[in-house]
């Protein structure tokens, strides 16, 4: 049964009428941009709230909440954080769902800002109404025709619903990772950005991104939690069903130091969250092309059945150090079955090839590119091989072959393509068009299996366990 908390996130994240308190029809400004973005992604219902305009850009505009005749389920509050407080008395008046606090100045900068933000919280829930923030940069909610997230509305990231959706208590995590994802073939659901969790915190987040049934990847950034127990509790229950890929900041002596200055997180020590990730199978990555890399991995391929990898490869020297690069994140390279080999060699010359592991298909390929979309189809059979590591040339012709023979296969694919992502960004945009995740870099491509296999080793255990 779902609970009372994913419940209200729910109607917070499909809001269908939205009130923008300080709305502005001036260049250069939030109150702009966010109006522009509400009305652009289609937003059914938007309300300004500007007491000294009577209009903006078209819409009629209202002096405050309260001043709105029809109901309203959001209010994204862009004031100053003094006047936050009254305006949530207001919100909970008019029988608001939620409110979005963008204000900083609060719990991450004084006690007195601490003391500010936890009577917003116990108005608001009082009231009825789910506060998301203070101090953060709302949510972006594209099926809905939501977004509060600058980057993403400045670069027109399109309203396309998807199956990624997270949490971060980084404003700027959430935006960047929206454009990233979204510019390299991924769709959200949903990703909001936490602030200061005076109301509404990460577990709270990491409920409904569980339960929410178009969310089947769930990314995160976090720098310390509220309630440390109801986290672990909900992580061990969420990872066990869906794949949570976090990049915990704050691990570091300085790193906490900086989080507690940023949100006001107490980041706890470093032993303590890897303990965590270990017993409840998060993700845990360190970087944020670690994220982004896993994030594409995770939504475009199956989990594989066990460690083992083939390497298939064009350039021999390529193969063999790909091999190096497989062995040193954790993966495995069984000899190929002799089926297999028999099979590889009725289709490739026997001479500037090889048809052990890694699989050399030789300069042929660039004469007869089919060969690669063979071999896959070939290596896929083999009872030993739960996962194909992919090298190529930036060669269209080469890629055909490898996206048709991936859609007959149940088996993770990975490509490296032997080509910076700035000099052939049209390479890369086909094969994530096609749902196989490229990297510019082998090493990158065999960490991301090896975190595959190792969430979906982690997820058979907790299903046999029961």
């Amino acid at each position: 049964m779902q609970s009372e908390t994913v419940r209200q996130i729910s109607q917070i994240f499909n809001a269908q009428s939205v009130a923008l308190v300080g709305a502005s029809d001036r260049e250069g400004t939030f109150g702009r941009l966010f109006l522009e973005g509400l009305r652009d992604l289609g937003c059914p219902h938007i309300y300004p709230v500007n007491p000294k305009r009577e209009e903006i850009l078209g819409f009629k505009t209202y002096a405050n909440l309260t001043a709105i005749p029809e109901p309203v389920e959001l209010a994204i509050l862009l004031t100053p954080p003094e006047a936050v407080l009254g305006i949530v008395k207001e919100a909970v008046e008019k029988k608001l769902k939620g409110v979005v606090v963008f204000a900083a100045g609060f719990g991450e900068l004084s006690a007195e800002g601490k003391a500010l933000e936890q009577e917003i919280a116990r108005v608001a829930r009082a009231g009825g109404v789910r506060v998301i923030g203070p101090n953060c940069l709302g949510f972006f909610s594209p099926a809905a025709g939501l977004s509060t997230f600058p980057m993403s509305l400045m670069e027109k990231v399109p309203n396309r619903g998807g199956s990624v959706g997270g949490f971060a208590q980084s404003g700027s995590f959430t935006d960047q990772v929206v454009w990233f994802l979204t510019k390299k073939g991924a769709a959200f659901s949903t990703m909001v950005s936490c602030g200061n969790e005076c109301d509404l915190a990460a577990e709270d987040y990491l409920e409904y991104f569980g339960e929410d049934e178009n969310t089947r990847t769930i990314l995160a950034y976090m720098e310390g939690v509220k309630d440390g127990r109801r986290f672990f509790e909900v992580a061990r229950k969420v990872a066990a069903k869906k794949p949570v890929i976090m990049w915990k900041g704050g691990m570091s002596e300085q790193g906490a130091k900086a989080a507690a200055s940023h949100t006001g997180a107490l980041a706890g020590s470093a032993t303590v969250w890897n303990a965590l990730f270990q017993q409840t199978g998060i993700i845990n990555v360190s970087c944020m092309e670690q994220v982004v890399d896993c994030a594409l991995g995770f939504h475009f391929s199956p989990l594989p059945r066990g460690r083992g990898t083939a390497v298939l490869s064009a350039h021999g020297g390529t193969g063999v150090a790909t091999a190096d690069n497989c062995l040193a994140a954790g993966l495995e390279l069984p000899g190929l079955a002799d089926e297999t080999k028999a099979r590889l060699r009725q289709i490739m010359p026997e001479v500037g090839t090889s048809i052990g592991n890694p699989v050399d298909i030789g300069v042929a390929s660039l004469l007869n590119p089919g060969l690669y979309g063979e071999a896959i189809r070939i290596i896929a059979d083999d009872p030993n091989i739960d996962m194909i590591l992919v090298n190529t040339s930036a060669i269209r012709a080469c890629e055909e072959g490898i996206v048709e023979a991936s859609k007959t296969i149940d088996k993770p694919v990975a490509v490296s393509i032997f080509a910076l992502p700035e000099l052939v960004p049209q390479e890369y945009e086909y094969l994530a068009e096609n749902g196989i995740a490229a990297y510019p870099d082998a090493k990158r491509a065999a960490y991301v299996l090896s975190r595959l296999a190792e969430y979906a080793k982690f997820k058979a255990e907790r299903e046999a366990e029961g």
